[in-house]
C-alpha cells in the first residue's frame, strides 16, 4: 500500500481560459463515441508528474520550485493532437510558448534530480489533456475538429505543486505550494 502523496507540478489555467476550454470540450464530447473527459477545475499544463512521494520530501520539491526564477511568459493553447492507446486515445491540445517554458522545465528537472527524485527520461511535450480513453465517432477527423477550436493565450504567472487524490468521479487536485514567476 502506497502511503505517500500523489504529486505533480503544473502551470494552472486562468478562469477565462478554462471557459474557452469548456467550449472546446463541448465540441469534443459531441465528436467522441466514448471517453473520460477532463473537468474544468482540472485543466493545467503538467511540468512533472512525481508520483507517490513521502510527505517529508515536499520541502525538497518546493525548494527546487522556488529556485527556478523565470519571468512570467505567454502560453498558447493550439491544435488538437492524440497519443494512440489500445483502449482509446489520449486527446490533447498542443501548448506553444517561448523558450522560457523549456528553460523552466529543464532547470526544474535538474534541481529535482539533484535532490534524488527519479524523473522520466522522455522528451517534454507540453500539452493540455482534454480526454482519456477517447474514441472519435465514425467519420470525425481530428484535424477538422481541431480547426473548430479557437487558439487560447494567457500569461503563465506561476507554477503549483499539486496533490492528486483519485476518486470514483475523477481526480481531485489540491494546491500544496505555489511559486510565482517574477521578472
Amino acid at each position: 500500500m502506497n502511503t505517500g502523496l500523489r504529486l505533480f507540478i503544473a502551470i494552472e489555467c486562468p478562469e477565462e481560459v478554462k471557459t474557452g476550454l469548456e467550449k472546446s470540450m463541448a465540441l469534443l464530447r459531441r465528436a467522441c463515441g466514448k471517453g473520460t473527459f477532463s473537468h474544468r477545475e482540472n485543466f493545467h499544463l503538467t511540468l512533472f508528474f512525481l508520483g507517490q512521494v513521502a510527505a517529508s520530501r515536499v520541502g525538497d520539491i518546493t525548494a527546487a520550485m522556488d529556485a527556478c526564477a523565470v519571468p512570467p511568459f505567454s502560453i498558447t493553447i493550439g491544435h488538437m493532437g492524440r497519443f494512440k492507446r489500445n483502449d482509446g486515445d489520449i486527446l490533447w491540445r498542443q501548448i506553444g510558448a517561448d523558450d522560457t517554458l523549456a528553460s523552466l522545465q529543464s532547470n526544474l528537472s535538474m534541481l529535482l534530480r539533484e535532490k534524488g527524485f527519479p524523473l522520466e527520461d522522455r522528451r517534454f511535450r507540453p500539452h493540455l489533456t482534454m480526454a482519456r480513453r477517447a474514441v472519435l465517432k465514425e467519420g470525425v477527423k481530428l484535424a477538422e475538429l481541431s480547426a473548430e477550436m479557437p487558439e487560447l493565450t494567457y500569461e503563465a504567472a506561476g507554477m503549483t505543486l499539486m496533490r492528486s487524490d483519485l476518486t470514483r468521479s475523477g481526480p481531485v487536485y489540491t494546491v500544496l505550494h505555489c511559486t510565482r514567476f517574477q521578472g
